[in-house]
C-alpha cells in the first residue's frame, strides 16, 4: 500500500489512477455493486486523466458520482452530444470536469479534466446486475483489466485518445468487501480467481480478498453453489417510479430433465482458437475436450472442427458422418492442434464453418472455444445472425471479452459459459456440447392481468439455467402466475407450475432501470435516446457529465494522460494492426496514430454500418452565419476525409499525446481550395499563421456536423483560434469557412 499512497509511476511517469476500491452486495436475483476509482494529479500541471474500464455485460450503472476534496457532486445522463459539448465548455473555461460513456456492451470510458496538481478526486460508479443461476450455482463475475486484443479498438467504437493500451510495468490495485445476503448463508463459497477471506456479522457474512490488495489484470470469480439444488420460481412486483406502470418480474431456475429426454442429433461445426493467446494450459485443454467430444458422437451426428489464429485450417470443407474412418482422422487433427497459428483472425474461420455444407435437416450449430481477443465485435455477431446458425461459446482465460463470447451466443439463441486458467475448461466444452442436443423448451406465463412483454422477449429456457421475464401493468399482480413449461416439438406434453409473489433486495428503481435496459434493444431507434434519458441509462447515444466550477480557473489545454492497463494474467501473446513496438520498451501498443486507419472509401467497403468515429460539432453556432458572400469553392469536397486527414496528426506514445500541432497553410492547401487559403495568407502578418488556422477550423467544424474530427483537433483549435484579438481578421476568419460549408450544403 505504500506504493499506493505515494501515488504510481511507469518508467518516471506519473500515472493518474491510484486504485480501485470494490463494495457492495451479492443476493439471490440480484448483485449491486460499486467500483470506486482514485485518480490523484502528482504532476505540476493540469492534467485529463483518460482510462477505459470494463463492467460486466448486461449490468446497470445505476449512478456516478465524484467527490474532490469534501465537495461530492452527481452526474445525470443527457443525450451525448449534450454531454459532451458540456465536457468541452467546461474545460475552456478552466473548471474540473468529468464525461462518461458507454463504449460497448461491456466497456466505458471516463475523462477527467483539468485535475489539478496535488488534488485527488475519486469517482464512484454504483451498478446493478442480475444474477444468471447453472445447475444451483450462481457464477459471479467482475472484469478488472481490457486486455490486448487482435484489430484496431477502434473497430469497436474507441476515440483514440481512449484506447486501452498496456503497459508490463503498470500495477493498479484494488481492495474488495462484498456482502452475501442471508438468504445465500448456507451456500458454499469459491474463488477460482482470488484467494478470499469469508467473515461473518450479526446477519449477514461477506468475503474479502485474503491479501490487502489485489490487482487489476484478472477478472474477479466468485462461485456461490447450493448443493440441494433446489431451484425457484418467483414473481416480483415494482411500481416503475419512471412512468404509471407496475413492473412484474418473473425468476426461475429449474431442473427440466423430464421434459428433455434424450436429446436430439446434432450437427456441430467446432471452431477452435490456436492464436498465441491461447498457449499453456488452455490449449492442452481444448484438445482434450475435443477428444472426449468425438467418442460422444452419435451415429446421427455430423461433424467438422476448424481451427484458426492468422489463417485457418479446416478437417473437411464438407460435414463428415461419425463413421470409424472420419472419427480416425478427427482423431489425428486434433493432436496436431497448437498454439502457434499466430493472431486472432476470428471473422474468416467463423465464416469457414458457417459455409460448410451439411445435413438440411439439422439446424447448424457452432462450437467456439476461444479467448475473444479481438476488437470489432459487433461485426462478428452480426455475421453469426446472418448465418442462421446457433453459437455456443466457451471464453477461456483470465481477461475474456465477454461482449464477444456471450454476445455471440445471445444474439444466436445459443449459451455462453466462460472458464478461468483454475477450472476444468474440458468440463465446461463437453458441457456445451451436451446442450446443444437439448430440444427448445418455452416457458409460458399466464399474467392474468392486463398488460404486454417486452418485444422480442424470447421465452426460450434452458434445463437448469435461470431465465427472467418482464411483463408491464397498469395494476400489480396479486396472486401467484400459473406457468406453463413444455418442448417446442411437443407442445401438448406439458409441466405446470406457479410463481409465487416474492419481495426481493432490488429496489424499484433498479428494477425499472434493469427493465427498461432490455426494453431499448427493441425499441426504434428514433425513441431510444429519449428512453434512455428519461429512465438515466447509458446508452450509444447518452452520456454523463459532472462540472466543478472553480474559484481558480485551469489555463490552456490540461496535459492529456492515458492510464494503462495491467497485461492480463496469463496472457501469453497479443496481435494489434496499430500496435508499433519501441527498442527496450516494456510497452504493447503504446504508440497508437490515425496513420494506419482505413480511409473514408475502405471504411464504406469493410462495413456500411461501421461506426468509424462518433465525435459530434461541440461548438454553437455564430449568428452571423448566414448570406455570407466569399470566393467561389468547387463542390467536391469530402468532410469525412478531410476528419481524417486531420486525425492523422492525432498520434498517442506511452499514453500522451505526441507533438500535436495544426497543419500549415500549405498543407491545408491540399484540402482547401486556393481561393480560401490565399485570403488566409494575406491576414498572417495581423495575427499568426497557426491562430488564423485554428480559427477557420473552430467554424469549419461549428458549421459542418459532418466534419468530426478528434477532441485534441478541437481543442488546440479552439485555444489558437481564441488568441485572435485584431477584431476584422476575427470577423473575416469564420466568414471565409462559413463560405466554404455553405457551398458544400
Amino acid at each position: 500500500m505504500n506504493d499506493v499512497a505515494k501515488g504510481l509511476w511507469v518508467e518516471g511517469q506519473a500515472v493518474p489512477l491510484r486504485g480501485l476500491k470494490v463494495t457492495g452486495s451479492i443476493g439471490v436475483s440480484i448483485s449491486e455493486i460499486t467500483l470506486e476509482q482514485t485518480y490523484r494529479n502528482d504532476e505540476s500541471v493540469a492534467i485529463e486523466a483518460v482510462y477505459s474500464f470494463p463492467i460486466p455485460m448486461h449490468a446497470v450503472l445505476l449512478n456516478v458520482s465524484i467527490q474532490i476534496d469534501e465537495r461530492v457532486l452527481t452526474g445525470v445522463v443527457s443525450a451525448k452530444s449534450d454531454a459532451q459539448e458540456s465536457y468541452e465548455r467546461a474545460i475552456d473555461d478552466g473548471d474540473t470536469a468529468m464525461i462518461v460513456r458507454k463504449v460497448s456492451a461491456c466497456e466505458y470510458s471516463v475523462s477527467l479534466g483539468n485535475l489539478q496538481p496535488n488534488e485527488t478526486a475519486s469517482i464512484r460508479y454504483r451498478f446493478v446486475m442480475q444474477n444468471r443461476w447453472s445447475q444451483g450455482a450462481f457464477r459471479f463475475s467482475l472484469p478488472t483489466v481490457i486486455s490486448d486484443r487482435y484489430g484496431q479498438p477502434m473497430d469497436s467504437g474507441y476515440e483514440i485518445h481512449e484506447c486501452p493500451w498496456t503497459d508490463l510495468s503498470a500495477t493498479h490495485p484494488f481492495s474488495l468487501d462484498i456482502q452475501i445476503d442471508s438468504a445465500l448463508q448456507t451456500f458454499s463459497l469459491d474463488s477460482p480467481t482470488h484467494a478470499l477471506d469469508v467473515y461473518h456479522n450479526e446477519t449477514d457474512r461477506g468475503v474479502r480478498l485474503s491479501s490487502e490488495v489485489g490487482f487489476l489484470d484478472r477478472d474477479f470469480v466468485l462461485n456461490v453453489l447450493d448443493s440441494k439444488n433446489i431451484g425457484f420460481l418467483n414473481v416480483t412486483v415494482d411500481r416503475d417510479p419512471y412512468s404509471d406502470s407496475y413492473i412484474n418480474q418473473l425468476t426461475i431456475q429449474r431442473d427440466l430433465s423430464s421434459l428433455i429426454g434424450a436429446g436430439n442429433p446434432v450437427s456441430v461445426k467446432i471452431v477452435v482458437d490456436c492464436s498465441g493467446s491461447m498457449g499453456g494450459d488452455s490449449i492442452v485443454q481444448a484438445r482434450q475436450a475435443l477428444h472426449s467430444i468425438v467418442q460422444e458422437l452419435g451415429p446421427e451426428d455430423e461433424f467438422t472442427i476448424v481451427k484458426f489464429g492468422s489463417d485457418n485450417v479446416s478437417l473437411s470443407d464438407h460435414m463428415l458422418s461419425t463413421s470409424p474412418r472420419n472419427i480416425a482422422q478427427a482423431e489425428r487433427f486434433i493432436m496436431q492442434i497448437q498454439a502457434d497459428m499466430g493472431g486472432t483472425e476470428i471473422r474468416s474461420a467463423l465464416n469457414r464453418a458457417y459455409l460448410t455444407t451439411g445435413s438440411a435437416q439439422r439446424k447448424p450449430h457452432v462450437l467456439l472455444i476461444t479467448d475473444g481477443a479481438v476488437w470489432g465485435e459487433d461485426r462478428v455477431v452480426e455475421a453469426a445472425k446472418r448465418s442462421e446458425h446457433c453459437v455456443y461459446t466457451v471464453g477461456v482465460g483470465s481477461a475474456v471479452s465477454e461482449q464477444m463470447v456471450r454476445g455471440l451466443a445471445e444474439a444466436t439463441n445459443g449459451e455462453c459459459v466462460m472458464v478461468t486458467p483454475n477450472e476444468s475448461m474440458g468440463d465446461s466444452i463437453l458441457r456445451q456440447f451436451r446442450i446443444m442436443r437439448h430440444p427448445n423448451v418455452v416457458i409460458e406465463p399466464d399474467w392474468g392481468i392486463v398488460g404486454s412483454s417486452l418485444p422480442g422477449e424470447s421465452k426460450k429456457i434452458l434445463s437448469g439455467e435461470s431465465k427472467s421475464l418482464f411483463f408491464l401493468s397498469t395494476q400489480p399482480i396479486g396472486k401467484p402466475v400459473p406457468v406453463r413449461i413444455y418442448r417446442e416439438d411437443k407442445p401438448n406434453e406439458v409441466l405446470e407450475l406457479k410463481a409465487e409473489l416474492i419481495e426481493d433486495t432490488c429496489s424499484a428503481d433498479a428494477r425499472a432501470r434493469l427493465c427498461a435496459s432490455q426494453r431499448i434493444a427493441q425499441t426504434e431507434e428514433s425513441e431510444q435516446q429519449y428512453l434512455a434519458v428519461q429512465y438515466q441509462l447509458f446508452t450509444d447515444k447518452t452520456a454523463m457529465t459532472i462540472v466543478d466550477e472553480r474559484e481558480v480557473k485551469s489555463e490552456g489545454i490540461p496535459e492529456l494522460r492515458s492510464v494503462p492497463q495491467m497485461p492480463a494474467a496469463g496472457h501469453m501473446g497479443y496481435g494489434s494492426s496499430i500496435v508499433m513496438s519501441r527498442s527496450g520498451s516494456a510497452r504493447m501498443n503504446m504508440s497508437v496514430s490515425y496513420d494506419s486507419m482505413p480511409s473514408s472509401s475502405e471504411k464504406a467497403s469493410l462495413s456500411a454500418d461501421m461506426s468509424f468515429l462518433d465525435i459530434p460539432a461541440f461548438l454553437r453556432r455564430s449568428d452571423d452565419e448566414k448570406d455570407v458572400a466569399g470566393p467561389e469553392v468547387p463542390s467536391n469536397f469530402d468532410p469525412q476525409a478531410f476528419a481524417d486527414w486531420l486525425n492523422s496528426r492525432v498520434r498517442m506514445v506511452d499514453g500522451r499525446l505526441d507533438n500535436l500541432s495544426l497543419p500549415t497553410l500549405d498543407e491545408l492547401s491540399a484540402q482547401i481550395p486556393d481561393s480560401i487559403t490565399d485570403e488566409l495568407r494575406r491576414l498572417v502578418g495581423t495575427a499568426a499563421e497557426s491562430q488564423v488556422v485554428g480559427l477557420f477550423l473552430t467554424a469549419l467544424f461549428d458549421h459542418c456536423n459532418e466534419i468530426g474530427p478528434n477532441r485534441a483537433i478541437r481543442r488546440l483549435a479552439r485555444l489558437e483560434g481564441g488568441k485572435i484579438k485584431n477584431a476584422p481578421v476575427g470577423n473575416r476568419v469564420p466568414k471565409l469557412a462559413i463560405t466554404f460549408v455553405s457551398a458544400k450544403i
